[in-house]
């Protein structure tokens, strides 16, 4: 705690069991404030075609399509899934430490694949929730 300084507004994503994002405001004396928010609830926006088809293929499985439906533990069963869907590949039964650590390895291609448009889907929710946290 204290001052911050050189800090601008910025935005939180938080992946776990579930998608948590907060925006972290600056404040000219003392610790900056938390705003926590539901943005992780928000729908789903597709940054490339190969995210268009897996959106496709999770809005025939899923109720509703939100940044959390991807972006975190059981997000990242759900993209496994649909990626195998899209590609035509089997999906095994596997739980997220075990795509991470096939991804990491390099030891599934699936996996591996699924690994990249996590983080490549993280970039852009952080993109969003950015620029409204930036907004004045």
């Amino acid at each position: 705690y204290g001052t911050v300084t050189g800090v601008q507004t910025c935005a939180l994503p938080i992946s776990g069991s579930g998608l948590g994002m907060a925006v972290l405001v600056p404040m000219r004396r003392g610790a900056p404030v938390v705003l926590p928010s539901e943005g992780g609830h928000a729908d789903l926006a597709p940054g490339s075609p190969l995210e268009q088809e897996i959106l496709q293929v999770l809005a025939g499985r899923l109720p509703h399509v939100s940044w959390e439906s991807v972006l975190s533990g059981p997000g990242l069963v759900n993209l496994y899934g649909a990626l195998c869907a899209v590609w035509g590949a089997p999906a095994e039964n596997l739980t997220p430490e075990e795509i991470s650590r096939r991804g990491m390895l390099v030891e599934d291609p699936v996996c591996h694949q699924v690994l990249e448009l996590f983080f490549e889907i993280v970039r852009d929710a952080w993109k969003e929730r950015h620029t409204e946290a930036l907004a004045r």
